[in-house]
């Protein structure tokens, strides 16, 4: 699959980013479940250096041990990964203003061929992670990479049995908020309960990340990329602190991700096994952080 850049702006899926072995190597393990617990074990173990733990643990070992149980499997967690479907979910809980409008979901390439994509729209595979095109000026639709989406199946690259049987669509949305880049609110939810809050914003130039507890005090947590600006305060927290919680309550461990403009709230995606459950903390001591946001003393 292609990770060029055309006219228009794309983001590759998460899976062409992995390192090569893993694709000459781990791909070849039975897609079972041992063959996938397999595969799970030793991305972790190259990532962390060491072992997962099977109780306890930190935040790492948390959504490892989610990733290798039955329950990635749930209906409910399968449902919310497919982003078409995901709209319906939110509608149900919460009512469709937090939906950002559909534009066309599109189910075959022939189906894209004929689409007249408006020249300014997203365009995003429902059934894969991290893919998207950024379409600002009525550049061309590139429909070999189309191409490619519909034939990926992101199970067979991470191992996320969630995906395994995702039906492959994209789907087309106008920008949230008009912005290029909009802020995305990323919160992490143990039983119905935002416990800890990623902020990621994109430029052209770069990614920053900061964390907060849910009150909005910034903690010493830091990803790969340790740039990291202090934020103010959404004027809107409570409201995407209840869109978050309303969300969550079906699931014992997720992330949820949303868009605001400090007034309006509209739902990214639910994420069951943020960052292909293998964190990787800069400072190591910012995973500790993370686990006790996270588990607090309970």
């Amino acid at each position: 699959m292609k990770t060029s850049l055309s006219t228009a702006e794309k983001t590759p899926p998460r899976h062409e980013k992995q390192p090569s072995w893993k694709g000459r190597v781990l791909r070849l393990l039975p897609k079972n479940d041992f063959g996938d617990w397999l595969f799970a074990l030793v991305l972790f173990r190259y990532w962390q250096r060491r072992w997962p733990k099977g109780a306890g643990g930190t935040i790492t070992d948390a959504f490892f041990r989610l990733k290798t149980s039955a329950e990635i499997t749930r209906p409910p967690r399968i449902y919310v990964t497919d982003k078409e479907f995901l709209k319906e979910y939110v509608r149900a809980k919460l009512g469709d203003r937090f939906n950002v409008a559909t534009l066309a979901c599109l189910r075959s390439l022939e189906e894209a061929k004929r689409f007249a994509f408006p020249a300014r729209c997203v365009i995003k595979p429902t059934h894969l992670s991290g893919a998207v095109i950024f379409r600002r000026q009525g550049e061309p639709i590139d429909f070999e990479l189309l191409e490619d989406w519909f034939r990926a199946n992101f199970y067979e690259f991470a191992r996320e049995r969630n995906y395994r049987t995702l039906v492959p669509k994209i789907i087309v949305e106008p920008y949230v908020f008009e912005f290029e880049t909009p802020i995305n609110y990323r919160f992490y939810c143990r039983d119905g309960d935002p416990r800890f809050i990623q902020v990621t914003v994109d430029t052209a130039e770069e990614r920053s990340r900061s964390f907060y507890d849910s009150s909005w005090n910034a903690q010493p947590i830091f990803l790969r990329n340790r740039k990291s600006a202090i934020l103010p305060k959404p004027t809107n927290l409570d409201a995407m602190l209840h869109v978050a919680r309303t969300l969550s309550k079906d699931f014992s461990l997720i992330r949820v991700d949303l868009y605001s403009d400090g007034t309006d709230v509209k739902v990214g995606e639910l994420t069951s096994c943020p960052h292909n459950a293998r964190f990787r903390f800069d400072p190591p001591e910012g995973e500790l952080t993370a686990s006790r946001l996270l588990f607090g003393q309970d």
